[in-house]
């Protein structure tokens, strides 16, 4: 595993390299570091680990607690969504004069809510609010 100081960190840089795992930044690499030395983490609870399953089992929970951002207490909407479907060589005076494709069944909130729901959240204490610019010089 030369020339790295142990196998684990080999490990890591090849995930990082090889394949399609080559799509993490040098900082995300560094994050799951991180994260693997939580107290609470075991890696033997990711022996069966599939990412897909997991990802469903989020999307299809929900609570009813308030504040919660899982909530479906949250002042949910059902509406329509109306998406201006240009055509492939018609030019249009407009945006509102090209044809609508309604796409019904969509659930949403409004952006107020959102920010409200985040903002009571605890991790918001660790959030950095202040704006700043970066200057960068070569």
């Amino acid at each position: 595993f030369a020339p790295f100081a142990n196998i684990s960190i080999f490990t890591m840089l090849y995930w990082q390299t090889c394949g399609d795992s080559n799509l993490k930044s040098y900082s995300q690499i560094d994050l799951l570091a991180q994260l693997m030395q939580e107290p609470g983490f075991d890696p033997k609870h990711l022996a069966n680990l599939n990412s897909a399953r997991e990802e469903r089992r989020l999307d299809n929970y929900f609570e009813h607690v308030e504040g919660s951002p899982l909530s479906v207490d949250d002042r949910w909407i059902k509406g329509v969504a109306k998406i201006h479907l240009p055509k492939e060589g018609v030019q249009y005076k407009s945006e509102e004069d090209m044809p609508e494709f309604a796409v019904e069944g969509v659930t949403y909130r409004s952006l107020v809510d959102v920010f409200t729901v985040a903002y009571q959240q605890p991790c918001v204490k660790t959030w950095h609010f202040i704006p700043h610019r970066l200057y960068w010089i070569p």
